[in-house]
């Protein structure tokens, strides 16, 4: 028998663990390390589990170099098995192969597996062996199963003879033209093309030993024991092999704690597998770079660098090695900066721009390398993920949802705080005189806030009206991410209007601190969403700002003795995600684990940048929440998820429940036999229940429908019976 794993080098240690676990029983079966790159500098085979190393290269995969640039290294990890499962079988006429994912660990014999394979040609073990219980588990499990492929791919074996080596063929195949993690278009790697397999191999055979590929996705058919021997037990039978599926980013523990969380041996489990990575070096790799993820210069290769040259033929014929870079003739990545002058955003937008005009996208800017440019920075990447998964469908239906979403906003020549502090004297006394009148410390009141809309900007213009109605003048702080300034407006109270409304801009929030005659005794910090600063004249990452702008905030409060005020109307206090959505577009459940974060979020649809340092995020944050007089939040579960990052003392928090729903009770006969009609209210995003929406209405009859008073982003498009009306005020 032959095993192989496939994987890149920060995977090794994964790859040892299994090596050493599968060779401890079954000495005799030879293991290949499949490897997506030259080894790491001080690699030694002989001292390594394996009996064999193998990189893609050596595979004959035709135009290699292309092929590997068209993959993320999660593609090429699996788009590689199908080229080696049949170079193996056809080319060295291994009679039985199996492949194991790399975070897998043999826990007894496979030899059940080797004699199945005397039987049948094809052996794969499904995500799933009984149908799911509750509705989360359905969601979790079941309709997971549905978007990522009903088998799992960390398993399969092959015999060679019938119908497997043409099973190899195939697979070869499909994993060289189309192993991309593409879920609207049917395509989730490799995992999804098995899912024809059965029909079309007749002679492959189900493994349904729940001791085989055991992992978080099936516990709820399995009861993970351990016997008083030390033997771990998968129901009444061994546990085979277990997948550690989500170990670095966290995710596996996650849905473990969810669905194993009444077995000690699952504990126990990954216990063990956490000392026998590191003892295999886990720490010392797990943060390698993949060698294909850069040019031969050493530039790093974006998404959409491999998404523009995997779409287009023509690209691929004319750079055949991509690659390459610095060479004498123009290569892919001249080619590609010369085209997309290095924003490929921006590039998109010139492309849509003829559809956009007159509606509302045109009313929203945003700043490019070329100046001012109409259509935000947020919109342009939702509508390029539109056109990604659903084509101009998606770019109409993108639009629609922008129509009357926001308003316009022109580009203001403001004042310059620099000229009320020390510029042209008569200039100075104008625009300083009401300031200083009125935010001498007494009634004075500064709200730091973004300038993006919804419910977080409703809420502050409330306070405004509610805190000048009490006597106080109002200093308003919003960072202008178009115009890379902080827009300062200064709201009078009802009795003294001269010299009112007053608006100034400045650089920075620092700017604000070093005015001696700004003084406030509140400080309202009610959203610090994409607020940044600029350093000589250059717009700081938001992201990276943040940490600077809390301390900024802590000294003018302390400045100032004043009271510090801190609302969470979401959690951009734990995470940058702000609704704490994970890269797969879940609830991250909230962890302390530093390293989990920041691995979740440098795969997610955010912008982080290398630099960024989610400890160094929570701990500004912390130091914020511990100077606050006040954490106001709106719900009590948003305080427990809070509590899971920050001590927060009880004498601190404000609970401000948001105004319960009442009853319509308008008067409405209902038609004794009118179809059912689901009604759903509001602008439903992704975080806000989107894609459940859409399952819902999967589940109607053709003679029930769904009505979504306002709009539905991010879903499969077209649901047939759904009716979305679109935004309203």
């Amino acid at each position: 028998m032959l095993v192989f794993t496939s994987c890149t080098c920060n995977y090794i240690p994964k790859a040892r663990v299994l090596a050493a676990s599968l060779k401890s029983f079954h000495p005799d079966w030879e293991f290949c390390l499949l490897l997506g790159e030259a080894p790491p500098e001080g690699f030694d085979l002989e001292r390594e589990p394996f009996d064999r190393l193998l990189t893609f290269d050596q595979l004959p995969i035709p135009e290699y170099r292309a092929w590997l640039f068209r993959h993320r290294v999660v593609e090429i990890c699996t788009a590689a098995k199908g080229p080696a499962m049949d170079y193996f079988i056809s080319v060295e006429r291994q009679d039985k192969v199996m492949y194991l994912d790399p975070d897998i660990m043999v826990l007894h014999s496979l030899a059940p597996l080797e004699t199945a394979l005397d039987q049948h040609d094809i052996l794969l073990t499904p995500h799933q062996l009984a149908p799911q219980q509750t509705p989360r588990a359905v969601i979790d499990n079941e309709i997971c199963s549905l978007k990522h492929g009903v088998y799992n791919l960390g398993f399969a074996a092959v015999a060679n003879r019938g119908q497997g080596p043409a099973f190899c063929r195939w697979w070869r195949d499909r994993l060289y033209d189309y192993c991309y993690d593409d879920i609207p278009n049917g395509i989730f790697t490799d995992q999804r093309w098995c899912d024809l397999a059965p029909a079309f191999f007749p002679r492959l055979h189900i493994v349904r030993d729940p001791g085989c590929n055991a992992a978080s996705w099936n516990l709820t058919d399995r009861t993970i024991t351990r016997r008083a021997d030390g033997v771990f037990m998968a129901n009444d039978t061994p546990l085979r092999f277990y997948h550690f599926t989500g170990y670095d980013s966290g995710a596996g523990k996650t849905m473990t704690s969810i669905y194993g969380a009444d077995m000690p041996a699952i504990t126990e489990l990954w216990d063990l597998y956490a000392q026998r990575l590191e003892a295999s070096g886990h720490a010392a790799m797990k943060d390698l770079r993949w060698q294909g993820m850069f040019f031969s210069d050493g530039t790093p290769i974006t998404d959409a660098m491999r998404l523009y040259y995997r779409n287009n033929i023509s690209i691929q014929e004319r750079f055949p090695d991509p690659f390459q870079a610095g060479c004498r003739d123009e290569c892919y990545l001249t080619f590609y900066k010369k085209t997309f002058s290095g924003r490929p955003q921006a590039f998109f937008y010139k492309n849509i721009h003829r559809i956009s005009k007159g509606c509302a996208l045109t009313k929203i800017y945003v700043r490019t390398h070329g100046g001012l440019r109409r259509a935000g920075p947020q919109a342009i990447a939702k509508l390029y993920a539109a056109f990604r998964a659903h084509g101009l469908k998606g770019i109409i239906h993108k639009i629609c949802i922008f129509n009357n979403k926001v308003e316009e906003r022109q580009a203001v020549a403001l004042p310059c705080l620099a000229d009320i502090s020390k510029g042209d004297p008569t200039r100075r006394a104008a625009l300083r005189r009401p300031l200083a009148a009125a935010f001498n410390g007494r009634k004075a009141v500064c709200i730091i806030d973004h300038m993006y809309g919804g419910g977080a900007n409703s809420y502050r213009q409330k306070r405004i009206a509610e805190l000048r109605a009490d006597g106080y003048s109002v200093l308003l702080l919003t960072w202008d991410f178009y115009q890379r300034r902080c827009v300062a407006t200064a709201y009078p109270t009802p009795a003294a209007r001269a010299g009112y409304p007053l608006e100034f801009q400045t650089n920075n929030l620092e700017d604000i601190l070093a005015c001696d005659f700004l003084r406030f005794d509140k400080i309202i910090l009610n959203e610090l969403v994409l607020w940044s600063r600029a350093v000589d004249g250059l717009q700081q990452n938001s992201f990276i700002a943040l940490p600077e702008l809390l301390e900024c905030i802590c000294r003018l409060a302390a400045r100032d003795n004043a009271a510090l005020e801190v609302l969470i109307h979401d959690f951009y206090a734990i995470c940058p995600s702000y609704c704490l959505l994970d890269a797969a577009g879940r609830y991250c459940g909230v962890s302390a684990d530093a390293t989990r974060c920041a691995a979740c979020l440098h795969r997610s649809e955010f912008d982080i940048p290398a630099n960024f340092d989610i400890t160094q995020w929570r701990a500004a944050w912390a130091r914020c929440l511990e100077t606050a007089s006040i954490v106001r939040v709106f719900s009590q579960s948003s305080l427990d998820i809070l509590c899971k990052i920050y001590p927060i003392t009880p004498d601190k928090v404000t609970l401000t429940p948001h105004a319960p729903l009442t009853l319509w009770r308008g008067g409405y006969a209902v038609p004794q036999h009118a179809p059912m009609r689901v009604a759903v209210v509001g602008e439903i995003g992704r975080h806000k229940g989107a894609n459940i929406v859409a399952q819902l209405a999967g589940m109607l009859r053709a003679d029930q429908s769904l009505v979504v008073i306002g709009s539905l982003e991010d879903t499969v498009l077209p649901l047939k019976n759904v009716t979305v009306h679109g935004p309203y005020r």
